[in-house]
């Protein structure tokens, strides 16, 4: 774990402040490069980006009322279990969720049963569909 500098905390501080990189480099008698070097950089930062370049439309209403017509009992499905599988390898154990193939034995108006007694969400599945595995990967 790397330790902050003071100069890091400062600079970090009139971030906060709502200062510009301008601002602050001025005031601490840095080049504005440094000063972005030294700011907090969030781990998700390129989240938004990553959202805004995404091809999936919304989750509309609209949207979900199609995909709820759409999923039928029988179905196979891919879907995250809750419990976690530990690996041991050379960085010690890791904590994974296991996907798991299952069919659709129930539909309600939110969510949906599955023959492993799983229940998920309609909104789960959409995402499992989108981001997750598919049956083509296994």
């Amino acid at each position: 774990m790397r330790i902050k500098t003071n100069l890091e905390s400062r600079v970090n501080a009139l971030r906060m402040d709502g200062k510009t990189y301008g601002q602050i480099a001025e005031e601490i008698g840095i080049t504005k490069e440094e000063v972005r070097r030294l700011v907090f950089k969030r781990p998700n930062a390129g989240a938004k980006k990553k959202a805004a370049e995404s091809t999936f439309p919304d989750i509309t209403p609209s949207f979900l009322a199609e995909y709820k017509r759409r999923i039928k009992i029988g179905q196979k499905v891919t879907v995250k279990n809750h419990l976690f599988e530990v690996e041991r390898g050379g960085n010690g154990a890791i904590r994974k969720k296991v996907w798991i193939k299952a069919k659709v034995v129930a539909k309600y108006p939110h969510i949906v049963q599955l023959n492993t007694g799983h229940a998920v969400t309609y909104q789960e599945l959409i995402s499992y569909d989108r981001y997750g595995k598919t049956q083509e990967e296994e």
